[in-house]
């Protein structure tokens, strides 16, 4: 959120260009949309970043697409050209924690970005109808497979 610069800014990229796109490809009949969220997203969360995940899950899934996939990962691991030091320290407590993130927890271990991407592509070659959550262990099953496309 610190990147958008504001609350204004993140809220137009993170909902209204989700929310729009998802209108717009309804009305011009499209059958499948996927979504990257967060684990964690609600719209009830006190949370800013979380609230406007789950508001945004919330307009993608009233859009009348007949196939919507959710993606709801927890920390991206990948190449970044803006990470900032609090970030990349929590990244590197977390990977090297998520042994012990078992139970409950084991959803907010980091995964790969590119992972995400090839579950997505995966996914995508899918056909399926209906709204399809995907938590990180999921996506990470998933995308764990190579899928021949390069991401």
């Amino acid at each position: 959120m610190r990147a958008a610069g504001s609350r204004e800014a993140f809220r137009k990229v993170d909902y209204d260009y989700p929310a729009e796109t998802a209108r717009f490809g309804a009305a011009a009949g499209a059958e499948q949309y996927l979504l990257v969220s967060s684990v964690g997203a609600r719209r009830t969360s006190p949370n800013f970043y979380l609230r406007v995940k789950g508001e945004t899950e919330d307009a993608v899934r009233s859009s009348g697409i007949p196939s919507v996939g959710i993606f709801r990962p927890s920390f991206l691991l990948g190449d970044r050209p803006a990470l900032r030091a609090s970030e990349a320290t929590a990244i590197r407590v977390v990977s090297k924690l998520s042994f012990v993130m078992v139970g409950p927890t084991r959803r907010f271990r980091p995964i790969e970005g590119a992972v995400v991407a090839r579950a997505m592509v995966e996914v995508g070659r899918r056909k399926t109808t209906g709204i399809t959550m995907y938590e990180s262990e999921t996506i990470q099953r998933i995308g764990a497979v190579p899928t021949g496309i390069p991401v």
